[in-house]
C-alpha cells in the first residue's frame, strides 16, 4: 500500500516577517501568511485527504486551518504533532537574526547558512537528529492512515461494490457498516467471524484500535488470509476494488522549513554534508509531494517546494 503525502510549509509567520529564528517558539501567521494558506488550500482543493496533520505550533495548524474548512472540518478534526515541529534551536530560539549575525557570526554564516545539512545550534537539536525525527513520524503518520484506509474501505463499501468473504459471510456494504461505521468502529471484543452474527448494540468506538472487530485472524477462512494477508476482515472483495491497496491515500501534513528540508535531503538520498547545496528552503505556504510504500518503507520525493500558485505572494524566509 503506498500512502502519498502533500506536505506544506506553513505561510509567512511573524517571526519570518521580524527576521527572527523562531524553532519552537509560538507565533502565528502574518495577514500575507494567512492568504498564502488560503491560495494553499485552494490550489489543493480537489485532493480527497484521508487525514489532515500539523506540527503543534499555531503557525502550522492556522495554514493547515483553511485546508480543513474547504473539507467541511475544523481545528478538532486536524490531527497535530509535536514531532512536526521545526528544529529546536535551543540558545537561538527566538533570536533576532541581526543579533545572530553580530554574535555568532562565523557559526551562523558558516555553519548554519553554508552547512546546514550537519549543524547543530548552541544546546539546540542537530539538523540530522531532525531529519530522522520528520522521517519516523511520516512513517508512523503513513502506518496510522492504512488503517484507517483498511477501515475505510470495509465501512464505505468499497465504493458500493457489494463483497462477500470467500465463505459467503458477508453479503452486502451495509452489512458491513454495522461493523466499521465512521472509520473508526468495531465490535467491542473483536470475536465473530460473520456480520450476520453481529447486532448494532455489539458495536462499540474504538478509535485507538481503528476496526479492530474486524473478525479476528482465527475466524477468518486461511483462504481469506491468503488473499489479503494485509487487510482487517482478510476479505476477498467482489466489485470495482479487489483490496485496500486499489485505495487511493493522500494524507496532508503542515510543517515548517527546516523540518521539511531536512527531511527531503534525507529522503533524495543526499549525505548530510550536500544537503545544504542540494536542497534549498522551501517557500513560505508551498507543498512537497512525497510517496511512502509501507511494503518496503521507503520514501520516494516526487516534487519539491512547489509554489506556481502562490504568484507575487510567494516568500522564501527561513524559520
Amino acid at each position: 500500500m503506498k500512502i502519498r503525502f502533500f506536505i506544506i510549509r506553513h505561510g509567512e509567520s511573524l517571526g519570518n516577517l521580524n527576521k527572527i529564528c523562531l524553532g519552537h517558539t509560538d507565533l502565528g501567521l502574518t495577514d500575507r501568511g494567512h492568504e498564502q494558506a488560503s491560495l494553499t488550500a485552494d490550489a489543493l482543493k480537489d485532493i480527497p485527504f484521508l487525514r489532515i496533520y500539523s506540527s503543534d505550533l499555531v503557525r502550522a495548524v492556522e495554514t493547515a486551518l483553511p485546508n480543513a474548512s474547504l473539507r467541511g472540518l475544523g481545528a478538532a478534526d486536524i490531527i497535530s504533532r509535536t514531532d512536526l515541529r521545526e528544529l529546536y534551536f535551543g540558545d537561538w530560539e527566538n533570536a533576532a537574526v541581526a543579533f545572530l549575525e553580530a554574535e555568532y557570526r562565523e557559526m551562523f554564516t558558516v555553519g548554519w547558512r553554508q552547512g546546514f545539512g550537519t549543524f547543530t545550534p548552541p544546546n539546540g537539536e542537530s539538523v540530522p537528529a531532525l531529519a530522522n525525527r520528520i522521517c519516523n513520524a511520516l512513517a508512523e503518520v503513513a502506518r496510522e492512515c492504512a488503517l484507517d484506509a483498511r477501515c475505510k474501505v470495509l465501512s464505505e463499501g468499497c465504493f458500493g461494490g457489494a463483497k462477500v468473504l470467500s465463505d459467503g459471510s458477508f453479503n452486502s456494504p451495509e452489512d458491513l457498516s454495522n461493523v466499521c461505521s465512521n472509520n473508526a468502529k468495531g465490535l467491542s471484543d473483536g470475536s465473530s467471524a460473520r456480520v450476520k452474527d453481529c447486532a448494532k448494540e455489539d458495536v462499540a468506538t474504538n478509535a485507538k484500535n481503528r476496526c479492530r472487530a474486524d473478525f479476528t485472524g482465527e475466524s477468518c477462512a486461511e483462504k481469506d488470509g491468503e488473499v489479503n494477508a494485509g487487510m482487517p476482515c482478510k476479505a476477498d472483495y467482489i466489485g470495482e476494488c479487489s483490496t485496500a491497496k486499489d485505495v487511493e491515500i493522500n494524507v496532508l501534513v503542515v510543517s515548517h522549513a527546516a523540518s521539511i528540508r531536512a527531511f527531503w535531503g534525507k529522503i533524495s538520498g543526499y549525505r548530510a554534508d550536500e544537503v545544504c547545496a542540494a536542497v534549498p528552503f522551501p517557500s513560505n505556504a508551498s507543498y512537497s509531494v512525497v510517496d511512502y510504500d509501507l511494503e518496503s518503507e521507503a520514501f520516494t520525493p516526487i516534487s519539491y517546494s512547489v509554489d506556481g500558485h502562490l504568484s507575487e505572494l510567494k516568500t522564501a524566509l527561513p524559520g
